[in-house]
């Protein structure tokens, strides 16, 4: 079974902080304000992880008219797991996920938040992300040091994963083909010396 490490780590990774930051305050502005936060600056994000691909092809399996003239593209995508920490606030993790289209720049395309809570909940925060036709993108903070790395497994048995490091692991794995985008992806973690913690089945939803 093929495996591989921390595909996209090495990046080069994009800058994104201003945006990031910007998206922070439009999208989160009543949870922020909730939290009686003004605004998050740029001195509050604290980045974990990226993983950056080049080149990737986009496929419209809607089958409908999109925003492209051909059904399948070339993206440049970057995905990324942050901690906020705005001053008198709750701390909380952002996990975004960045496009670069052919001719344009770097842009932000969409955010997922969890909050971070002290003592936490569970041993971990983790959060998926799914971008129909492109891939998956999965951000974990862990908060136990028994969780060692997580891995992703595909239905065709492509595997991918990531071990943890500051405190978090991330991993991004491309696809576009319709058949896997209407399977099953597991989700699994694993402990120090790689034996399983727990994984969960998740069927990939039918686009809307």
């Amino acid at each position: 079974m093929p495996t591989v490490v921390d595909l996209g780590k090495q990046g080069p990774h994009p800058d994104l902080m201003v945006s990031l930051v910007e998206g922070i305050n439009e999208v989160f502005q009543e949870k922020l304000t909730s939290e009686g936060v003004a605004e998050v600056y740029v001195g509050d994000i604290h980045v974990l992880q990226q993983r950056t691909l080049y080149g990737l092809p986009w496929s419209n399996l809607w089958g409908v008219p999109w925003n492209h003239a051909e059904d399948v593209i070339s993206v440049d995508v970057s995905v990324g797991l942050v901690i906020c920490t705005p001053t008198g606030a709750r701390k909380h993790v952002v996990q975004y996920q960045a496009h670069r289209f052919p001719d344009r720049d770097w842009g932000i395309a969409r955010m997922g938040v969890d909050w971070l809570d002290e003592p936490p909940k569970k041993p971990w925060t983790s959060s998926p992300a799914l971008s129909r036709g492109l891939g998956i993108a999965w951000g974990v903070v862990a908060h136990s040091p028994d969780v060692g790395k997580g891995r992703i497994t595909l239905a065709n048995g492509y595997v991918a994963e990531s071990p943890v490091s500051n405190g978090s692991f991330l991993i991004f794995v491309p696809f576009h083909s319709a058949e896997l985008w209407s399977s099953t992806v597991k989700f699994g973690f694993y402990d120090t010396q790689g034996r399983e913690i727990v994984t969960d089945n998740y069927p990939l939803p039918s686009p809307e």
